[in-house]
């Protein structure tokens, strides 16, 4: 015998489901330039973050220098005094 009616309705909000997911990834696909966009600020992210981390290492590495430059004029103006 066939399909009850309660298993048709099943298998029909089954197929409605998987094909809106199929539509939805179709409609990403087709929409270019809302992938483009999306790349680019991801991008940008990207390269924030990067110019973020070197201008923290550099301004770590000027504060160690200062310091260790302040440190040796210190030792000098000692050994100036003895």
């Amino acid at each position: 015998m066939g399909q009850s009616a309660d298993e048709i309705r099943e298998e029909i909000e089954r197929t409605r489901a998987e094909m809106t997911g199929t539509v939805d990834e179709l409609a990403y696909k087709a929409d270019v330039p809302a992938r483009v966009r999306e790349n680019v600020s991801d991008r940008i992210a990207s390269v924030k973050g990067t110019i973020a981390n070197a201008v923290g290492g550099a301004s770590s590495n000027v504060r160690d220098a200062s310091s260790n430059l302040r440190e040796k004029a210190d030792d000098m103006r000692g050994e100036a005094r003895d």
